[in-house]
């Protein structure tokens, strides 16, 4: 396309051009053999540089064949401010604008070749004209249709333009069996245009087959979409009808709508694109859509749920992606998502169950907006851009699901508050999880395995990250950034590049980790008041490059004896500073609730005060939930009881 656009400009810097004019009362001005008038036909016998202006109706001007070149400006036939003229047969160059169909009704531009022209055919303030059977190829733009209404573009051939067909405020136009291959932008792109209807056209190798952007109640069928980079996108467009299009391997999107309502989707076909289908927006009624089961993604369909309650859905309806508008208890077991924007999109929905799923290849392998109490468990969630995401959402439990492969993020928590992340396994993600303005995040034995990040917290506070294993991460296996009042507790965090980063971020509890064998265990910039002990005799955290003694013991360790704690502090620098370090590794020990190392009546008054309570409530207490389910109940107690009187 660079190429041929450099050839224009060096074909356009020479030409001079004539400019003929067609009377109103049939003259040719100036009088040339090379325009033969016959009645109301017009001939062209020879190649031409030209412009023609026509200023008589009812005419035939036939090109014969013939080419009217022009030099970049001007346009090849002005038509405007009449009626009734058929242009056909010409080849047509080398101008600003092609044709020129301004405050014009009831022409017709058939059987005409266009190339290298700004706009081929530019249809302005006009009605009922017909673009039939011609073929544009190397235009800026091929066909633009702009503040008119009722005019038809039909059986085009239409290839390696910049624009394909682009219609702006206009109102009743037919696009029909168009064939556009090979456009750099949009083949068919409508921008604030309503009523109008595309059907049976091929769009093929362009960026975006269909493109619709504030435009409502058109109707879109029997349309093809290939190997475009999408193949139907729907931005900020409502009332639509689409029916019967198929979309097939377009790099990104097959049909994708964003913010966009009251749109009816049926027997849409979407085949071995990246996503098939998107749907996604910021307000509700961007999810008011009517999508038909009869839709179709790689052969399954798109379940699109809304108001729906203590439903369960499997296997059996072969489901190829789901979204959960409004709803409440629903269940999801033992499907295979793959393929789409979403494996699964919850929005402004309650107490949704996913389970034992296997959720792929998608951008988001699950999505949950604005909704709460769910419960994701035991779902294989692997080589999708983020696997799952927890936007604006709370109270939502996410665990013993294996997470891997995620281009982006494993798991990634956005704006949210109390939700519970436990028990999973992410691996070979590049960041494994995000924390980013939230707050009360539980995370609680997690693996991180093999990631390029294992952990980032970034403008997170009063979260806690307790009893992970954060082993052989590319980069960090902890990092804060800008988060405060954050407790660190427990983690195993090993053969990372840095172990534990703390950036811009103060006043967070870090004790009883393990920070074992990384290239270098902690780091800390423009971090202060930071605690990375829990006292004597608690203790704080165990470095494997600590090279200190323990001889004695006592809150000064100035004691005879040895209590296995350091007799001198670990220093990450200045003013952050272990002054516990441990001498071994520090063993959980189920049920030391308050971190004493050791289990008896005080863990035990901790439960009971927190009993019966859930993230959120006033009694709330995180440490006790020790089988990690949201709540604080008599398996719990039970734990303690179990380990009662054990101390390490």
């Amino acid at each position: 396309m660079l190429a041929a656009f450099l050839y224009y400009q060096i074909r356009i810097v020479n030409a001079e051009i004539t400019v003929y004019y067609i009377r109103p009362d049939g003259s040719v001005d100036p009088p040339t053999s090379s325009i033969l008038k016959d009645g109301n036909i017009y001939t062209i016998t020879t190649n031409i540089v030209a412009s023609i202006i026509v200023q008589k109706e009812d005419i035939v001007l036939d090109g014969a064949g013939h080419t009217i070149e022009g030099n970049g400006t001007g346009t090849g036939i002005d038509l405007s401010n009449i009626k009734n003229v058929t242009i056909t047969n010409c080849i047509i160059s080398f101008h600003d604008i092609g044709i020129n169909l301004k405050n014009s009704t009831n022409h017709t531009i058939k059987n005409n070749i266009f190339s290298y022209n700004t706009y081929a055919v530019n249809i302005n303030s006009s009605k009922n004209c017909l673009i039939d059977n011609n073929t544009l190829y190397y235009n800026i733009v091929a066909l633009q249709v702009y503040n008119s209404q009722n005019n038809t573009l039909t059986s085009n051939k239409i290839y390696l333009n910049f624009w394909g067909v682009t219609v702006k405020r206009s109102q009743n136009v037919l696009i029909s069996r168009n064939s556009i291959n090979a456009t750099d932008f949009n083949s068919i792109e409508l921008l604030h245009s309503n009523g109008n209807t595309i059907t049976y056209n091929t769009a093929i190798n362009s960026m975006n087959g269909l493109y619709l952007q504030a435009s409502n109640k058109n109707f879109i069928s029997n349309n093809f979409f290939e190997l475009n980079y999408d193949g139907i996108i729907l931005e900020n467009s409502n009332d639509n009808v689409l029916n019967s299009n198929t979309a097939i391997s377009n790099r990104r999107y097959g049909i994708s709508l964003w913010s966009s309502t009251n749109n009816s989707l049926s027997n849409n076909q979407a085949l071995n694109n990246t996503y098939n289908f998107k749907m996604d927006g910021t307000i509700s009624s961007h999810f008011n859509n009517n999508i038909g089961r009869n839709n179709k993604v790689n052969e399954k369909i798109i379940l699109y749920l809304r108001n729906v309650s203590d439903q369960e859905y499997t296997n059996e309806l072969n489901i190829g992606t789901i979204y959960l508008i409004n709803c409440h208890s629903v269940t999801i077991n033992n499907l295979t998502l793959e393929g789409n924007e979403h494996g699964v999109f919850i929005w402004e929905s309650s107490a949704i169950q996913l389970s034992s799923n296997i959720i792929r290849n998608n951008k988001y392998g699950i999505l949950i907006k604005h909704s709460k109490n769910s419960f994701l468990s035991l779902n294989n969630v692997q080589n999708n851009t983020v696997g799952i995401k927890i936007e604006n959402s709370s109270n939502n439990r996410i665990t013993y699901n294996k997470v891997e492969a995620s281009r982006g993020y494993g798991i990634q928590v956005e704006y949210s508050i109390s939700n519970l992340i436990s028990s999973n396994r992410i691996e070979l993600n590049y960041i494994g999880l995000q924390l980013y303005q939230s707050q009360q995040i539980y995370l609680r034995e997690n693996m991180f395995i093999n990631n390029f990040e294992g952990l980032t917290i970034i403008n997170t506070n009063y979260s806690v990250v307790k009893y992970n294993n954060l082993i052989s991460n590319s980069w960090t296996g902890i990092k804060l950034m800008n988060s405060h009042e954050n407790r660190l507790i427990g983690n195993n965090v090993s053969f990372n590049l840095i172990g534990v980063s703390l950036q811009l971020s103060n006043q967070n509890i870090v004790f009883h980790n393990n920070f074992i064998n990384n290239t270098k265990n902690a780091e800390v910039s423009e971090a202060i008041n930071n605690r990375w002990d829990n006292g004597y005799p608690s203790g704080g955290n165990y470095w494997s490059d600590y090279n200190g003694t323990d001889l004695y013991s006592g809150p000064h360790q100035n004691l005879t004896g040895s209590d296995g704690i350091g007799d001198s502090p670990y220093f990450i620098n200045i003013i952050n500073i272990d002054n516990y370090p441990l001498m071994k590794l520090y063993i959980f020990l189920i049920g030391d609730l308050n971190y004493d190392r050791k289990v008896d009546i005080h863990d035990v008054a901790i439960a009971a005060m927190a009993f019966g309570s859930y993230p959120g409530h006033l009694r709330w207490a995180e440490e006790a939930d020790l089988d990690s389910d949201g709540k604080i109940t008599i398996r719990d107690i039970s734990l303690i009881a179990i380990n009662f009187g054990k101390q390490c």
